[in-house]
């Protein structure tokens, strides 16, 4: 079994605010961008939400980003964002 690389506090501080903002839990958020992505795709999913670009981007970002999720995790995000 592949033993996984450990990040350091910032990426792990990046990724849990990059997932909250998102509405999911760091582990999807990881598994997605890790993953599902292309390497251009989790740029243009991170970058935008790290670095404050303009909300057309940050949107475009989330759009791309819920677009790896499965029908069932994206109506938990849903649910998730309904309740709050």
């Amino acid at each position: 079994m592949k033993k996984k690389k450990k990040k350091s506090g910032l990426w792990n501080l990046a990724d849990e605010t990059i997932a909250l903002g998102l509405g999911v839990d760091v582990e999807l958020y990881i598994e997605v961008v890790e993953t599902r992505c292309t390497d251009e795709e989790m740029d243009n999913i991170i970058c935008p939400l790290i670095f404050g670009e303009s909300e057309e981007n940050q949107k475009k970002a989330e759009q791309l980003f819920y677009s790896k999720l499965t029908e069932t995790e994206l109506k938990e995000v849903k649910r998730k964002f309904f309740l709050k």
